[in-house]
């Protein structure tokens, strides 16, 4: 069996019927293996990433691509939730096996569910789920009721699980499925999980969070290139991943305070006014554009949370019609950058703070710019130096406001 090609026609599948899953899981690591029983994500090897892994034998015996669909996208699912991280505070693992379910395949078309029975909330009735909850709402649903057993246990009540008969005293929650999964000590069938994590720094997690971040991003841009749809449950995690969220300032607002007095211009021709020269020809008009130098401090105490919320404001400022350089600074100015909409923070630098060397390259190149916003987490010398252009001091949100300067501070989520 060619299960490369098997694969393949998968992943076109799902490009023609979930754009955004079959684009995923194109930027995903994937391999098959002789050893493992069915499908799982797992640590790619030598390296901080993930791959899909799926056994042969399980392939093979699938044999049907509506089911394999639905496999790989619940897999995806786990990855896009990043569940492999839940283990180190959700700590029963038979607990999250079934809360990380519970929760992801409510998002898996029903239709491509044909066996076995998934586990969805509608398995477990008496329990009264939610519906379309999160991994941690399961598992603490699942944890009351597994105490509740317990409890009933120490009383010598019954398992109502199936296959126990009268007399188990094993206790009861009330939901015989529930119970079932309990008695039986289910096995950990995302075990993998403890393998992606273990012995991983802060900094390496951080990397794998951002590397599953840009394959979102660019599923997220392929499905709009092809006029697709983004599946309506996860627009807000998307949104979430990729960092866009509202801007802490009015920037049309603070951007009109600057026109008519530090203005360039872009030419662009127009049929809306007459040419007077050629009657056919259009007409040259120009737009009116603020010049920005955007100062983003990423020194080493800057976080990558920070650098995050900084994006996301330039992003907005961005979208307002503004030309921006951006200068990546510490002790002293290492790149300057032309933003043309990204929405990835990026780092360039991570030693001293030194504001003073940003505000003092703007005052030197003050001739290319109408205005300056430095965006630090305010961890800098006591006084920086003086502005020579209009400048505004974007401050993180657990940022400090106490340096001295005569510029406007505002401080994120402040």
């Amino acid at each position: 069996m060619n299960y490369e090609k098997s694969l393949a026609n998968v992943i076109f599948d799902l490009n023609t019927s979930e754009q955004f899953y079959g684009y995923f899981l194109a930027e995903l690591n994937k391999s098959f293996s002789n050893d493992f029983p069915t499908a799982c994500v797992a640590k790619f090897p030598n390296s901080a990433n993930v791959e899909l892994i799926i056994g042969k034998k399980f392939w093979e015996e699938v044999d049907d691509d509506e089911i394999r669909k639905s496999i790989v996208t619940h897999e995806l699912l786990h990855v896009l939730f990043n569940h492999f991280f839940f283990n180190s505070f959700l700590t029963d693992k038979t607990l999250l096996n079934l809360a990380a379910d519970c929760s992801i395949n409510q998002m898996i078309n029903s239709k491509l569910w044909k066996v076995p029975e998934p586990i969805l909330p509608s398995l477990f009735p008496e329990l009264n789920l939610n519906l379309m909850e999160g991994t941690e709402y399961y598992y603490n649903k699942f944890k009351e009721a597994k105490d509740k057993k317990e409890q009933s246990g120490n009383k010598g009540e019954d398992s109502k699980g199936e296959g126990e008969k009268p007399g188990n005293g094993k206790g009861t929650s009330g939901c015989g499925n529930f119970d079932t999964f309990i008695d039986s000590n289910y096995e950990d069938w995302h075990k993998s999980w403890d393998e992606i994590t273990k012995n991983m720094s802060e900094g390496e997690k951080e990397l794998l969070k951002k590397q599953i971040a840009s394959s979102v991003r660019e599923a997220v841009k392929e499905t709009e290139k092809s006029r697709g749809t983004l599946p309506a449950h996860l627009k807000n995690l998307i949104e979430d991943t990729i960092q866009i969220k509202k801007p802490v300032v009015s920037w049309k607002d603070l951007f009109k305070q600057f026109v008519g007095s530090c203005m360039s211009s872009d030419p662009f021709r127009t049929r809306k006014r007459p040419n007077f020269r050629f009657d056919d020809a259009p007409a040259n008009r120009t737009k009116q554009k603020i010049r920005l130098a955007c100062c983003i401090d990423e020194s080493g105490s800057v976080g990558q949370d920070e650098l995050n919320q900084f994006y996301n404001e330039i992003h907005h400022m961005y979208k307002n019609g503004v030309k921006i350089d951006i200068l990546h600074w510490d002790t002293e100015v290492h790149a300057v950058t032309q933003y043309k909409g990204e929405k990835v923070s990026i780092r360039h630098c991570a030693g001293g703070t030194q504001a003073s060397s940003a505000i003092d390259y703007v005052n030197t190149h003050r001739k290319d710019y109408d205005l300056s916003v430095v965006l630090t987490d305010g961890y800098i010398e006591h006084e920086p130096s003086p502005s020579l252009l209009p400048l505004l001091w974007v401050i993180s949100s657990n940022g400090s406001e106490s340096f001295s300067h005569k510029s406007k501070k505002l401080k994120i989520n402040g």
